[in-house]
């Protein structure tokens, strides 16, 4: 049984189809306000949102369709010629000190085969910190500072072969490029997956996270990557924490942890949490 919060979401997302606009400006106007409030929450509460999350989805690349209909089609795949290397794009709010940083996205573009793959990061936040600098250093192309038209139109036009979103709902700009087709294969990932649909073709998550019945929980195919699917050096090595007893530190938002689903302590384990 669906709590309180996803039966009046269910409830309103019934009610968009009505909403949406046909008028030119209209259209516009209300293209202008994807992604500015999002389910964020929504995963926290530990249900299977697909369907929810298929009907937002759908309503929002719907919308942005024809706000850009010139980027509702996807692309066809580039012709790989002798020597060239796989163009992967990343997009993000996120190349700065945050944990979408820290997790998937470091690990990913900095540890890549470089003889096989070239990344190209798109920058949609602004903070500006060491992890900035490093993400520069790790992509062949760092585009930032781009308004939001122009901005879909370069993605495009950089004929990419594979298109990351490591998070979708926690920035407006990412969620609304999330809903455009500017590489031939777009990926979704783990960090905050909010939009569910099936033109977002990739799932990458973890093989040691996702349960048997995990692609259930997706539109997209749900691709499992070895082990926890990220290269990750752990923050407690530097500070020499590493011993016989076990400790575990949740440094994550307070809306992480549903009450009703708290764990029992384990034996030989301390448990941190900060908000």
């Amino acid at each position: 049984m669906k709590s309180r919060g996803p039966r009046r979401y269910e409830l309103a997302l019934r009610e968009l189809p009505r909403w949406l606009p046909k008028a030119k400006d209209k259209i516009a106007a209300a293209a202008d306000t994807v992604g500015w409030v999002t389910p964020f929450f929504l995963a926290y509460q530990g249900e299977n949102d697909r369907e929810l999350q298929r009907t937002y989805g759908k309503f929002i690349c719907d919308l942005m369709a024809k706000r850009y209909p010139e980027l509702a089609s996807p692309p066809r795949m580039p012709v790989l010629e002798p020597g060239q290397r796989v163009r992967v794009g990343v997009v993000t709010a996120f190349f700065n000190n945050h944990s979408v940083w820290k997790t998937p996205v470091r690990g990913w573009i900095e540890n890549i085969d470089r003889s096989r793959f070239e990344i190209h990061g798109y920058y949609t936040g602004h903070q500006e910190d060491r992890a900035t600098v490093a993400a520069r250093r790790a992509c062949k192309q760092f585009v930032e500072g781009l308004p939001f038209d122009a901005l879909a139109k370069k993605i495009r036009s950089d004929s990419l072969h594979v298109l990351i979103f490591p998070e979708i709902g926690m920035d407006p700009v990412t969620t609304k490029l999330a809903t455009l087709r500017l590489a031939p294969v777009q990926c979704n990932s783990w960090a905050t997956p909010s939009l569910r649909h099936a033109d977002h073709g990739l799932l990458l998550s973890s093989d040691l996270m996702e349960p048997a019945d995990g692609q259930e929980h997706y539109t997209e195919e749900l691709v499992r990557l070895p082990n926890l699917s990220v290269h990750y050096t752990p923050w407690c090595t530097r500070f020499g924490l590493l011993a016989e007893k076990k400790r575990a530190c949740a440094r994550v938002q307070w809306c992480s942890f549903a009450p009703n689903r708290s764990s029992s302590t384990r034996p030989n384990t301390t448990c941190s949490f900060r908000a």
